[in-house]
């Protein structure tokens, strides 16, 4: 690969990590920061170019089909109804989903900021791989800024250490900006809201966990939304805003400072932790966002959207064509892997051959997030004694049979080589507006790439499993 030994390429690396903000925050104490490189690969992964530039043509598609079925409202409540039954966190998100379309929905336009998740599909005498969707992520689609830097560490050492790989093989993800842009397009289209009271009020609110180990990548969207986009930016967790956040006569959100959320962007609440502290006080919070002017990221029936049942349901063509053209229903359906709803009949020789042979499968509950998968001999005594009602709750996939290779992690405790598989993340950034069919924004968002062990089956980088990757991109028989 080049000259250096890779505990010698390894210290560059970190080195280079620490000096360009490719940081994670695991310690802070009495507001003082520790930071520490983030986990990545020492090489970039060889990937697919026809898959690459597959996925940035989904993205458009993709875009569309999220808006147009969140639209559909009375669709989605109908489709997780049943869920709804015995997954109070669903059920949560539905009655905040009634609750405004009752009232009235005062937001017109929105805003999703999603991640497409791909891994590579190629079975035993598979000839021609494809790609094969892992989820669609429609809250809290993370690494956008630290992506960027893992796209630049890895030119940075193909250029300095000449090896295989060329410095303009690896794309560089440009997500830093893109995202930040975004949520400044948004801020303008808001029009609900004065424009004198914008420029003199209006910020962004980034909705974060406490004690966010993500702050890093978080404070460098921020950063740039002021730097590039002259607009501000304040940082609040879900119980801040039910202490400091109002709606006024005219249902614009209201801080405690004076300040006016003109648009909201979660980076929390895709999960029922991060309402535990005070589930009713935090539940009510969120609704009082989604009633105000402010342009959410995402709206509630966005964030829905990103359920698995959702996705479940739209591998049915039928269902598909609904929401898009014939030739986007193929693109898009051709991405999609074979999912099963364990409570319909049909489904019941699927399942019987996942019991069988359940390393052909996976288990998926609604569950945002890294950690929730259930394979293997866990999902098989799942599937032998789930009850009807909590089958509700959970998806069934036809496992995607991705190619591992050998590669080598970069941790502050020390590196590690073996096999490893890659998942692929596309951004795609989109504003609609509620009275036309003509997006307002419509744009690829950057990339993602994750790295892991594998013979680990579930859980990301923040879970301390996957790492931050780059592909370097090569033929399909390089690959």
């Amino acid at each position: 690969m080049t000259s250096l030994t890779k505990e010698e390429l390894a210290e560059e690396a970190q080195a280079w990590a620490v000096t360009n903000r490719l940081v994670a925050c695991p310690i802070a104490k009495g507001g003082t920061w520790y930071v520490a490189p983030c986990p990545f690969s020492l090489y970039p992964r060889p990937f697919s170019r026809r898959l690459f530039h597959r996925a940035l043509e989904l993205c458009g598609p993709l875009n569309k089909l999220v808006d147009s079925v969140s639209r559909d409202w009375q669709f989605v409540h109908s489709v997780l109804s049943g869920a709804a039954e015995f997954d109070d966190f669903t059920n949560q998100l539905l009655q905040i989903s009634s609750a405004v379309h009752k009232e009235g929905m005062v937001q017109t336009k929105f805003l999703g900021i999603h991640r497409y998740d791909y891994m590579v599909h190629a079975p035993p005498g598979c000839n021609v791989p494809s790609l094969h969707q892992v989820e669609i992520n429609t809250i809290s689609a993370a690494f956008p800024a630290l992506s960027t830097a893992t796209t630049k560490l890895h030119r940075f050492l193909a250029g300095k250490y000449p090896s295989t790989f060329k410095p303009e093989d690896i794309p560089l993800s440009d997500s830093n900006v893109q995202i930040p842009a975004a949520l400044a397009a948004a801020f303008r289209a808001n029009n609900t809201i004065p424009e004198d009271t914008k420029a003199s009020r209006g910020v962004v609110v980034f909705v974060v966990q406490p004690g966010e180990r993500l702050i890093t990548d978080q404070k460098m969207l921020e950063n740039t939304l002021w730097e590039e986009f002259e607009v501000k930016a304040v940082r609040m967790s879900l119980d801040d805003l039910s202490k400091n956040a109002k709606l006024d006569e005219d249902k614009n959100l209201v801080l405690n400072n004076g300040k006016i959320g003109v648009v909201i962007y979660f980076r929390s609440g895709y999960g029922p932790k991060d309402f535990s502290l005070d589930p009713e006080r935090l539940w009510a919070a969120r609704l009082t966002v989604e009633r105000s002017t402010a342009i959410k990221c995402p709206s509630i029936d966005y964030q829905l959207f990103g359920t698995k049942k959702i996705q479940q349901v739209l591998y049915d063509r039928e269902i598909l064509s609904k929401y898009l053209d014939a030739k986007d229903v193929n693109a898009v359906r051709e991405c999609f892997a074979p999912q099963f709803a364990l409570d319909n009949d049909a489904n019941k020789k699927a399942i019987e051959d996942a019991i069988q042979h359940p390393n052909n499968y996976v288990l998926k509950p609604q569950r945002e997030g890294g950690g929730n998968l259930k394979t293997g001999d866990a999902m098989k005594e799942m599937l032998s004694t789930l009850s009807n009602e909590t089958k509700k709750t959970y998806i069934m996939m036809q496992k995607i049979q991705t190619p591992s290779r050998s590669g080598v992690t970069v941790r502050p405790e020390g590196i590690q080589e073996g096999n490893m598989v890659a998942e692929l993340g596309i951004y795609g950034c989109f504003i609609s507006d509620e009275n036309s069919k003509t997006p307002v924004y419509d744009k690829y968002g950057g990339h993602l790439l994750r790295s892991k062990m594998d013979d680990q089956a579930d859980g990301g980088v923040a879970a301390g499993v996957a790492v931050l990757d780059a592909p370097v991109l090569v033929d399909d028989d390089q690959c």
